[in-house]
């Protein structure tokens, strides 16, 4: 079966449950992350800057956890999304939105390192 986003062959290579999600999505494995994105992307959890997908997952500066266990270790980012503008050093990339899912999630924020 082909993945009906980017046309890759399907590979049913993981647990029965798993697989069922696939075959019922008619996606590939990085389709479905992208379209798990897409769904929180839709929800604001998710925002994208200059093609590429972020999630915070706090937007605030914490202090709870070491900064090897932070989102780009720890680095401050200053974002700017849905009109709410926000620092935080907890931020997480989830890579380069592909070709085929970008009309569906255009660029829809700013971000700026701080340090």
């Amino acid at each position: 079966m082909d993945c009906k986003y980017c046309g890759e062959l399907i590979q049913f290579h993981f647990y029965e449950a798993r697989n069922d999600e696939l075959r019922a999505e008619q996606a590939c494995f990085s389709c479905d992350f992208w379209l798990r994105r897409l769904k929180e992307y839709q929800k604001g959890e998710t925002f994208v800057s200059g093609g590429c997908a972020y999630t915070p997952a706090v937007k605030r500066i914490r202090t709870d956890k070491p900064s090897r266990w932070l989102g780009f270790a720890g680095t401050h980012w200053e974002v700017k999304h849905n009109g709410e503008e926000y620092i935080t050093n907890d931020l997480w990339h989830r890579g380069s939105v592909p070709e085929h899912f970008r009309e569906w999630m255009p660029d829809n924020a700013e971000l700026r390192r701080l340090r």
